[in-house]
């Protein structure tokens, strides 16, 4: 019987390791191998199909996020809390002097432009602007235009009066540090 077992080792020697190796051999997925255990890569998902529900808890930190890439609608209601957000600074620009109308009331409107910076490490968030207080005379100023630049971090304001007396604009911006 020794020599029959022999015999049929031999013959299928071959057959034998190629068993072994094929049970015992090392996983490869369809597009190549995994980095190892546990671990997949970009390459080895496809595009759009993780879902929040495949995330572990606290697996996407900021760290991970790249700036600029988390816009409003990809918040939830109430994700984001007034004290994350920081200080809101008020800041109004120098008066800036609408020189006044020698013939008063005749619909030719003097008009000046304001312009005001948020100061560094805060952002522009809105403006305004306002005369300086001159009760009675409101109806015959006017706010012409308000442009807030938040690329340049200001704001510009145009505005005009056809009155017989100097009067002062004052540019006004809300600056979120």
């Amino acid at each position: 019987m020794s020599k029959r077992i022999t015999r049929h080792v031999r013959a299928n020697a071959v057959g034998y390791v190629a068993l072994f190796i094929a049970l015992t051999g090392t996983a490869v997925a369809a597009n190549g191998p995994l980095p190892g255990r546990n671990t997949v890569g970009s390459a080895d998902i496809i595009n759009r199909e993780v879902k929040a529900a495949d995330l572990g808890k606290g697996a996407v930190r900021s760290v991970k996020i790249r700036n600029g890439h988390v816009r409003t609608p990809d918040l939830a209601d109430g994700a984001v809390k007034a004290s994350k957000l920081g200080e809101i600074v008020t800041r109004e620009s120098a008066e800036v002097e609408v020189p006044a109308n020698t013939v008063g009331g005749d619909g030719h409107y003097r008009m000046r432009e304001a312009t005001l910076e948020c100061p560094p490490g805060t952002q522009l968030i809105s403006g305004g602007a306002r005369w300086r207080n001159d009760p009675g005379v409101a109806d015959e100023m006017v706010i012409a235009s308000i442009k807030p630049l938040a690329e340049s971090n200001r704001i510009t304001v145009t505005g005009g009066h056809d009155l017989e007396e100097d009067r002062f604009l004052i540019a006004r911006a809300l600056c979120l540090g």
